[in-house]
């Protein structure tokens, strides 16, 4: 075989390769942006919904490829995590608003607790020491989960304290009341929808 002839082999043997990648990299996101969107609560499901970003890095080299390779099936397989990748990440690619006045200011705090924090009372301080509207908990252990419930109820009267058998869960406590609260945060998501002065607001 010649060296032409040689290269040639090569060319289609990196496309072929680069096709089939590129297709079942494209298939997994799309796999993946279902299983967000449906909301799933497997742990590596949010695992992979915690680095989603990092996720679609490969399009830095599939979408250059996609142009210069004449190949209908490697542009195909990247349309899809592109469109996935605007459709999550574009509204963060703009710029901000500007900022209105109009409305009720809504302060929220999240804390990740540590599961095996055992300082109970300095935990309850700090969250009531933030005077937020709402405070959304991950990690949550049920030593802290029946100390908000007892403590904090005076300030936040709605509370959804969500702990399972296996000890790092999630809550939320809300001076405003919930017009739509599962009865169990998933470890995916946590989305309530609140009643801010007749305003309904929902919270993911």
């Amino acid at each position: 075989m010649t060296l032409r002839g040689s290269l040639r082999a090569a060319a289609r043997a990196i496309r072929a390769l680069l096709i089939a990648a590129s297709s079942l990299y494209g298939l997994a996101i799309v796999l993946l942006a279902l299983l967000w969107t449906a909301g799933a609560d497997a742990w590596w499901v949010s695992l992979t919904n915690i680095f989603a970003a990092l996720l679609f890095a490969p399009l830095i080299v599939l979408v250059p490829a996609a142009l210069l390779v004449p190949s209908r099936w490697l542009r195909g397989a990247v349309v899809a995590p592109l469109a996935i990748f605007f459709a999550s990440f574009g509204p963060q690619l703009l710029p901000p608003l500007p900022a209105t006045s109009e409305g009720t200011p809504l302060r929220v705090v999240t804390f990740n607790l540590q599961v095996t924090n055992r300082r109970v009372d300095e935990v309850i301080a700090a969250i009531a020491d933030q005077n937020a509207d709402v405070v959304v908990l991950q990690e949550l252990s049920p030593q802290v989960a029946a100390a908000a419930e007892k403590q904090l109820s005076g300030i936040y009267p709605y509370q959804v304290l969500s702990v399972y058998e296996w000890p790092s869960e999630m809550g939320l406590l809300s001076r405003y009341p919930l017009r739509e609260a599962p009865a169990q945060l998933g470890v995916q998501r946590q989305r309530v929808t609140l009643d801010i002065d007749g305003r309904e607001v929902t919270l993911l």
